[in-house]
C-alpha cells in the first residue's frame, strides 16, 4: 500500500506571508500528527497481562470509554491458548476501564498487546 504525506501548508499559511508565526508552526505540527495517523502511529496501545489465580482482570486506561472496543494481540503461548480456549470476553466497557474475563488459573504469563477504538 502507498503512503501520501499530507502536503505542507499552502503559501499564505507561512509567517512570512503575514500570518503569526505561532499559527504556522502550530499548522506544521497539525500536518506531522495527521502523517503519523496516516502512518498507523497512534496513541491507543497499550499492555496487559491476565492476573493469575483469578477469573477477571480490570484493563485501565483513560482511552477506554462506553463505546470502545478493545483488541487483544497475544505476546505469550499461554497467551494464544487462552485466546483458544474460547474462555476470554469482555463486560460492557465503561469510563476508562474495562473488566476481562477468563480462565482461573496459576499462569502468569497471559501477556497481551491492545489497542482502544472509540
Amino acid at each position: 500500500m502507498s503512503f501520501r504525506n499530507l502536503d505542507s501548508p499552502p503559501s499564505f499559511a507561512k509567517a512570512s506571508e503575514g500570518l503569526p508565526s505561532e499559527v504556522s508552526a502550530w499548522l506544521g505540527r497539525v500536518r506531522d500528527v495527521v502523517n503519523n495517523i496516516m502512518r498507523g502511529k497512534l496513541n491507543c496501545t497499550g499492555a496487559v497481562t491476565l492476573a493469575a489465580g483469578a477469573a477477571t482482570t480490570t484493563l485501565s486506561d483513560a482511552l477506554i470509554g462506553g463505546s470502545s472496543v478493545v483488541l487483544l494481540q497475544p505476546t505469550t503461548a499461554n497467551a494464544a491458548a487462552e485466546l483458544g480456549n474460547g474462555t476470554l470476553y469482555f463486560d460492557a466497557p465503561g469510563a476508562g476501564s474495562v473488566v476481562i474475563r477468563h480462565a482461573n488459573n496459576a499462569q502468569g504469563d497471559r501477556s497481551f498487546g491492545y489497542v482502544v477504538i472509540g
